[in-house]
C-alpha cells in the first residue's frame, strides 16, 4: 500500500480542521448537563480513579463519601456499637 505524501500546506490545513473539530466537541461537552453533574460528583472523590468514580456513580449517584475495603473490614471486626 502506497503512502500518500502530504505537503506542508495540506498538513497545516488538516491540523486546523482537527483543532476546530476538537474545539467544537470540547465546547459541547462543557455545556452538557451530564458533564457538569459528573464534575460536581467527582469533586467529592478527587482521589479516586476514573474507573472507581464511574463505579460509584453507577451504584450510588447521590453518594458523597465511600469507604474502602479496609475501613469496612475494621468496622466488621469491631462489631456493632451501642
Amino acid at each position: 500500500m502506497a503512502r500518500t505524501v502530504k505537503t506542508p500546506e495540506q498538513r497545516r490545513v488538516e491540523a486546523e480542521q482537527l483543532h476546530y473539530t476538537i474545539a467544537l466537541q470540547i465546547g459541547a461537552l462543557r455545556e452538557s448537563e451530564a458533564w457538569i453533574r459528573f464534575l460536581d460528583f467527582s469533586r467529592a472523590f478527587h482521589r479516586y480513579s476514573l474507573t472507581n468514580l464511574l463505579l460509584i456513580l453507577g451504584q450510588a449517584p447521590e453518594a458523597s463519601q465511600a469507604a474502602g475495603l479496609s475501613d469496612l473490614a475494621s468496622a466488621q471486626l469491631a462489631g456493632p456499637k451501642g
